[in-house]
């Protein structure tokens, strides 16, 4: 499911997704898996690998992903979101595992929206910055499509061994330390090699 504008996007942790007319993707993948792939858990990583792949394909270049669910880009001042990958999974003890798998990506921001999403988190990037002036969306949006359908189905078939490689490849905060805060009170924090 695409659509072109979206007035209740929802991101991580109960976030808003923000995003303007023509100028993001916003995109549903709904499917079921005739059981529970054993690194199901995975399957945010393996889905922004598989985004990744098709912007590589149209020529984009500095992409990276930051666990657990961000497309992200280097800038001056660190790293700026570029994208989002959202899931929803209801599984039944050894039956079939239904997922939608939400995708936002940034295309081209006006500077008003821009200062509205860095007001929520992370400052925002989009395609445009990235050189990617000239795009088809259809065409982004089909690739995506694509390639998530080729990822998940390798997931369930191989785990994420599949694509362990090419996501470290991309990890934005390899060898960096982080600190992480989940819907828990408690903030989390870890050095490389700790």
């Amino acid at each position: 499911l695409l659509t072109e504008h979206q007035s209740a996007g929802r991101g991580r942790l109960g976030r808003r997704w923000l995003g303007t007319l023509g100028g993001s993707i916003f995109l549903s993948i709904d499917t079921c898996l005739a059981e529970l792939p054993r690194d199901i858990a995975a399957l945010p990583l393996v889905v922004g690998v598989c985004v990744r792949r098709a912007l590589v394909a149209e020529g984009v270049q500095g992409a990276l992903l930051k666990w657990p669910n961000d497309l992200v880009a280097r800038a001056d001042a660190g790293l700026e979101k570029l994208g989002g990958i959202l899931m929803e999974l209801r599984a039944e003890a050894g039956g079939p595992a239904h997922v939608v798998i939400g995708i936002g990506l940034n295309l081209r921001l006006p500077a008003s929206l821009r200062d509205e999403v860095a007001g929520t988190g992370m400052p925002p990037t989009d395609l445009a910055r990235l050189a990617l002036a000239h795009h088809d969306r259809n065409r982004l949006a089909a690739g995506i499509v694509a390639e998530c359908i080729r990822g998940v189905g390798q997931l369930c078939r191989e785990g994420l061994a599949a694509c362990h490689d090419e996501w470290q490849g991309a990890d934005a905060l390899a060898g960096q330390p982080v600190s992480v805060q989940g819907s828990g009170a408690g903030l989390e924090h870890g050095h490389p090699g700790a």
